[in-house]
């Protein structure tokens, strides 16, 4: 049954991939999930120095932090998915990854 699934997908067997591909794949879901994780941490530890900075109330602060993050993901995280499917290669990993490295730069730098 798992051959077949495979098969209709059009995936490879799990069994056909090598060992140095599947600790890639490992290792840069990994640093993906790391950058993920300290992106959404850094800003929790600076708000509060960029609300005085720049003058923002609460509701701005809460606006770069919550909304805008979540709209951001869920409106490029579509594009960028389709995108991977209709691709073949792994040539789309690093547009992905640009994007939300952009993404972090613009919501560090409000003021530019």
């Amino acid at each position: 049954m798992s051959r077949l699934s495979s098969l209709v997908v059009g995936l490879a067997p799990a069994d056909r991939v090598g060992p140095g591909r599947k600790r890639y794949a490992l290792i840069l879901l990994l640093l993906i999930y790391t950058s993920n994780f300290i992106d959404r941490t850094i800003v929790g530890i600076v708000a509060q120095p960029m609300k005085e900075d720049l003058g923002l109330a609460d509701w701005q602060l809460g606006l770069i932090g919550g909304l805008a993050f979540a709209l951001f993901y869920t409106a490029m995280g579509l594009p960028i998915a389709r995108a991977a499917e209709r691709q073949s290669g792994g040539d789309h990993q690093p547009v992905a990854v640009g994007v939300v490295r952009l993404h972090r730069f613009v919501r560090l730098h409000p003021e530019l």
